[in-house]
């Protein structure tokens, strides 16, 4: 783990860091967070990270083996009692069988718990922090269609102490969170967009933001600044989804084996022109139905919700397959290719633009 933690201030009279500002934005696919340096930055600026989102459990004998093996980078975290283990690493303590379902109520789940108590791991090793440890501010973020159902109940799970366990020792940290900002995830990547002068528009100007996540795909359109949620919404298939058909296509058992989807998924989102599994060479191209079936079903949702596209004024496609979809979507509607955008900074445009809206509703960030 490599990388300094956010410190905004240190407490002068107790052992105690107290961090303003931190973000973390647990996705179906990555979990990112952020890692800004001791000195208040501007959110373009921060230093950020992220690794799988994925949590195995561990028995007792794997947890002996996994505290002791040199060089595995990643934490074991205990959650009601359970420990998994999370990290860059995750892969080498996946089973042959993981699955990654995209569930309604993955915010209140243990793996979802034990996927932020691994980020603020990662922070504090970065940090070089011993103590304990307090963050004032605690940026989340949500898709559009659970927000709703699970922000508050997210919220009441993440205040409050956590004891975090440092890696190669029995040792914990106390990290206690004061407060927790969730916020719809594509807020973030338009705040992000906003301020880093990618969208240039008129302040009643009519934008869509298009985020592909792993799980889910959410477009939230604006007017001005104000949500339109009427025309807003989300969708359960992301770039897993589309893992997933060309796994399908080949072997339906892969797709519940961590290491295979992500080869797939890692070669969707950087469009290679192929992958290999097994030993055999796999080229893309030719799971391109499939792929465009899940991406029309995606579109089709986003259409009907929206009643018609001429009106928007702009269309930013983000997320980790939004580079994907946009080329889709542009070659499928031509008429909008003029008032659409890619983000360049797509993995972590959400991430970014929730630690901007931190500084914005936390003054005392000092920012």
């Amino acid at each position: 783990m490599k990388g300094p933690f956010t410190m905004n201030s240190i407490s002068q009279d107790t052992a105690t860091t107290i961090f303003d500002i931190q973000a973390i934005d647990v996705g179906y696919y990555q979990t990112k967070f952020t890692l800004a340096s001791r000195q208040a930055v501007p959110a373009s600026q921060v230093k950020v990270d992220r690794f799988p989102s994925i949590a195995p459990r561990l028995g007792a004998t794997e947890l002996i083996l996994e505290t002791n093996q040199v060089g595995l980078d990643g934490v074991v975290v205990h959650v009601n009692g359970v420990a998994y283990v999370v990290g860059k690493d995750v892969k080498h303590q996946c089973k042959g069988s993981e699955p990654r379902d995209v569930l309604d109520d993955f915010a209140a789940s243990d793996r979802y718990l034990a996927l932020v108590e691994g980020a603020f791991s990662y922070m504090l090793e970065n940090a070089g922090v011993s103590g304990d440890v307090c963050i004032q501010n605690l940026m989340l973020g949500l898709p559009i269609n659970t927000y709703q159902k699970h922000s508050q109940t997210l919220k009441a799970r993440i205040v409050g102490d956590h004891f975090i366990s440092q890696r190669f020792s029995d040792s914990r940290q106390r990290v206690t969170v004061n407060n927790v900002h969730v916020i719809v995830q594509p807020r973030g990547a338009l705040t992000n967009f906003g301020i880093s002068g990618g969208m240039s528009r008129p302040s009643d100007a009519m934008c869509l933001v298009v985020d592909v996540g792993g799980g889910t795909v959410d477009w939230f359109l604006t007017y001005g600044t104000r949500p339109h949620w009427a025309r807003s919404g989300a969708y359960p298939k992301g770039t897993l989804a589309c893992a997933a058909a060309v796994s399908d296509s080949i072997n339906p058992t892969w797709r519940d084996n961590f290491s295979l989807m992500e080869k797939i998924g890692t070669a969707l989102r950087e469009e290679a022109q192929s992958f290999t599994a097994g030993g055999e060479n796999y080229v893309l191209a030719d799971f391109n139905s499939a792929v465009e079936a899940v991406y029309q079903e995606v579109a089709d949702k986003i259409l009907f919700s929206l009643g018609t596209i001429d009106d928007l004024d702009c269309i930013l496609f983000t997320g980790g397959g939004g580079r994907m979809f946009g080329k889709f979507f542009v070659n499928k509607y031509p008429k909008v290719k003029r008032i659409c955008s890619i983000d360049e900074d797509a993995l972590y445009g959400n991430l970014r633009g929730f630690f901007a809206i931190g500084q914005f509703v936390c003054p005392a960030s000092g920012v």
